[in-house]
């Protein structure tokens, strides 16, 4: 018998490191609310390679909005740890004057010299989002007798 050893050296690769930086994520990524009804969006701060600067938040299209809805950043400003999360919330409150559409809001980090946005929806309808129903439709009782009605919201 003769056996046969084989000797590989490969060279060794160092594992891809993520570049060093930041996402910006939100959600949910659609919001719908009467005219004069506020909403909040998560801003999630995601760091990569290390970042851990401090990240200033904004609303990159505030202007081209109309100026009865307004956005309001808790904290404005968010320092991922090293490799992390970090978040805000951002409250969006709009008047009862407030145009009904769906409007497109830019969200945007920048520091340590990177900036990242994410873009969301936000409805602002006066349209029912949810509706009622009862079964049965009616009923028929005598004075001092109770019946029992379903009543569905969806």
């Amino acid at each position: 018998l003769f056996a046969l050893l084989l000797v590989v050296s490969l060279p060794l690769i160092p594992p891809a490191t993520a570049a060093w930086g930041f996402d910006v994520t939100v959600q949910p990524s659609r919001q719908t609310i009467a005219p004069g009804m506020p909403t909040a969006f998560t801003v999630l701060v995601s760091s990569t390679g290390g970042f851990s600067a401090p990240v200033k938040l904004q609303l990159d299209n505030q202007a081209s909005l109309p100026t009865s809805i307004s956005a309001s950043f808790t904290p404005s400003t968010v320092t991922p740890p090293a490799d992390g999360l970090g978040y805000a919330i951002l409250v969006i409150s709009t008047t009862t004057s407030t145009p009904t559409k769906v409007y497109s809001l830019t969200i945007s980090g920048t520091g340590g010299g990177v900036t990242d946005s994410a873009t969301v929806s936000l409805e602002v309808t006066t349209k029912s989002t949810f509706s009622v129903s009862a079964s049965p439709f009616s009923q028929v009782i005598g004075l001092g007798y109770s019946k029992q009605f379903t009543v569905t919201v969806t």
